[in-house]
């Protein structure tokens, strides 16, 4: 009878257990499926657009024959790239070993952009468990923000790897045991490597440190661990205190705020949630004197934005009894992530103010960790609460996932979202310029027009002084063919010249319009002159 007893609590023992295990393996399937569709959006139509202005830069800098000569050129640059110069000494050795395709070039964001995910899933499963991993990842994963900066040859993607390894290793130090003296020197290497690599992530630090003395409050602990990471950072520290900024702050240029800093916080907000390609194009959005125009002709998707923002903050409150009844390591973990997005958005809006720069979800990049692995806790531990406001939890959060999709489609299939097309602008003056015509490049970056094939148009902004319209072409033009006008970013162009109007009336009087061709953010003016060869 006791053997028949015996046989039946086992029999019940392995009943329970195996749906434990089914349930582990599906989760461990379902992560390896997402984390593969991440991956395929970012390489996904990879070379489909043409670089834009900003790669044109990285190539640039990347251009010299040695890493001396790369850092020195990422020195001499005025503006915010020596402030990161990791991914443009990578890039450089990466072009000396792959090449400079467009293939070649963006691949180098691809790689840390998927591996970033996988970093990012570890985290959020040492943290919290493997459901809420499966939903962290399956954010990110179709993120438009990250899709697109994983495909950009600049350094957001190593910047996001960079922050995802920092945190996964911080979770180690949450632990209610010692902490072990390898996972703090990974973690004090992997810290000084990511602050040289962005003064981004150097704020970002500043909030990781914040946030785990608030969740773990335990000083011995905390010096540990940012004791050795504060000594690894002592040669990143000099570094920047010898930059121009730190020597002269008025010195290095920045993009200044061209609109007040709530706003340039909203739209970094929402870049962040959704991507710059889900509403307005960002060329629509610069168009200040039409926003209301703008705002209609949007209307029906920012409403639905908002829909799914205002249901998220709804099932949150909803979620917030149970979410703090949490106890343990769990209770830790929120804790640590709720300070870390206070903190991190803190820092962002501080320095955004300090430096007057044009505060854009690129800036605060670091922001979408803590977002995605708080996302989950509105959606699942929910027991003991209605089964109707699980699922409209859950449906709140499956339209954030489509709207991120639904960004994405734009990004890759309606060209009004593109970048630059120097591709298009480049064959087209190729095409186009005969053996006595001449081509200027008004405005953008010469670089990109030679790496299309284009090594004929001159740069008229460095290379031809500076001068009314007409006199900087007569500089160019011998009055024996037309002259092909280019200008990347016209509204750009516009604003740094103090001559106003459209380029046409500036140089009506001795040149006459031929013919206008139009690409994304390109114009390329055909002029002849009124008077054969002119002179100033």
């Amino acid at each position: 009878m006791s053997v028949m007893k015996h046989q039946s609590v086992s029999t019940t023992q392995l009943s329970v257990s195996q749906p434990s295990a089914t349930a582990v393996h599906g989760y461990v399937v379902w992560s390896l499926v997402v984390i593969a569709v991440g991956a395929a959006l970012r390489l996904f139509m990879l070379t489909n657009q043409s670089l834009w202005y900003d790669e044109g830069v990285s190539l640039v800098v990347t251009d010299s024959r040695n890493l001396a000569e790369t850092y020195a050129a990422l020195w001499d640059r005025a503006g915010g790239d020596k402030y990161q110069p990791v991914y443009f000494l990578v890039l450089a050795l990466w072009r000396s070993v792959f090449g400079d395709s467009e293939l070649a070039l963006r691949m180098l964001s691809v790689i840390p952009g998927a591996l970033a995910l996988l970093f990012v899933h570890a985290t959020a499963r040492r943290l919290f468990d493997d459901k809420h991993a499966l939903w962290t990842t399956l954010y990110l994963s179709v993120s438009a923000f990250w899709i697109c900066y994983s495909q950009e040859v600049r350094p957001y993607a190593l910047l996001f790897l960079l922050a995802s390894v920092q945190i996964y290793l911080l979770t180690f130090a949450l632990e209610d045991r010692a902490p072990r003296a390898r996972y703090i020197a990974a973690f004090a290497l992997v810290t000084a490597v990511s602050c040289l690599a962005s003064i981004l992530l150097a704020f970002f630090t500043v909030a990781l440190a914040v946030s785990h003395l608030v969740a773990q409050r335990r000083p011995g602990a905390w010096l540990a661990w940012w004791g050795a990471a504060l000594f690894a950072c002592l040669p990143v520290l000099w570094y920047f205190l010898m930059t121009p900024a730190a020597v002269n702050p008025s010195g290095d240029s920045t993009n200044g705020l061209g609109v007040p800093l709530y706003k340039n916080a909203v739209f970094s907000l929402y870049g962040l949630l959704v991507g710059h390609t889900y509403g307005p194009p960002l060329g629509v959005l610069r168009d200040s004197s039409n926003m209301a125009g703008v705002l209609k002709d949007y209307a029906l998707r920012l409403a639905v934005l908002g829909a799914v923002i205002i249901g998220l903050l709804a099932a949150l409150l909803v979620s917030l009894p149970h979410i703090l009844a949490s106890t343990g390591r769990r209770a830790r973990s929120i804790v640590f992530v709720c300070a870390l997005l206070v903190t991190s958005l803190a820092v962002a809006f501080v320095v955004a103010s300090l430096s007057k720069i044009n505060w854009m979800p690129r800036h605060s990049f670091y922001l979408s960790l803590s977002i995605a692995l708080l996302l989950p806790l509105i959606v699942i531990g929910r027991e003991g609460v209605d089964r109707w406001r699980t699922r409209f939890a859950g449906t709140a959060f499956a339209m954030l996932v489509a709207l991120n999709v639904f960004a994405s489609f734009n990004y890759f299939y309606k060209s009004e979202y593109w970048r630059d097309d120097y591709r298009s602008a480049a064959g087209y003056l190729v095409d186009h310029i005969g053996g006595e015509d001449q081509s200027i490049l008004l405005w953008g970056e010469p670089r990109l027009l030679s790496y299309y094939g284009d090594s004929a148009t001159m740069d008229g902004w460095r290379s031809v002084p500076v001068a009314p319209l007409s006199s900087k072409l007569a500089n160019v033009d011998d009055g024996t063919g037309n002259i092909f006008v280019a200008i990347n970013r016209e509204f750009t162009w516009s604003r740094s010249m103090p001559a106003a109007g459209p380029v046409e009336s500036q140089v009506e009087d001795d040149y006459a319009l031929v013919s206008v061709q139009k690409y994304v953010n390109f114009n390329i003016y055909e002029f002849r002159s009124k008077h054969g060869v002119v002179t100033e």
